[in-house]
């Protein structure tokens, strides 16, 4: 018989290989709908398109299920899109934090999006009370030092 322990370290570890495989699986269709399409001969629109992204909508739900990250009653699943969001603010709270140069930082954050410039990723930021305290703190405080 397995101990409690045992079979919660075991329930992590296929946890974190379901999310590991279909994280790689993802990013494998995402891969060959890009090299399909750049190369245009030989693009099948069903097999090199349709299939994968019905691949990876089944996917989602299950890697989210897996993670552990469910809806709150009465309210709609996550979206892969919500988990940018919230990447995007869990980032810039970490930032502002650690007491380092968010604006200088800004440019990898849209990197790490795929954004071309910031401009971009400001649509991923929402008013979150504690991001906006942290700035607002960091901003008095630069008036403070300029004032004296």
């Amino acid at each position: 018989m397995l101990s409690e322990t045992t079979a919660s370290a075991f329930a992590m570890v296929g946890t974190g290989l379901v999310i590991l495989l279909v994280a790689i699986y993802i990013l494998m269709c995402a891969a060959c709908i890009g090299f399909f399409a750049r190369r245009r001969s030989g693009f099948n629109w069903l097999s090199h398109l349709i299939i994968p992204l019905l691949g990876i909508a089944a996917f989602v739900p299950a890697w989210l299920t897996a993670a552990g990250i469910k809806a709150p009653p009465g309210q709609r699943a996550p979206r892969l899109h919500d988990l940018r969001h919230v990447f995007t603010v869990s980032t810039l709270l970490d930032w502002y934090r650690d007491g380092g140069d968010v604006q200088a930082r800004l440019p990898v954050l849209s990197t790490w999006l795929g954004h071309i410039d910031p401009k971009s990723t400001y649509w991923y930021l929402s008013a979150v009370p504690e991001l906006l305290a942290l700035a607002a703190g960091r901003i008095e405080r630069a008036d403070e030092e300029a004032a004296s």
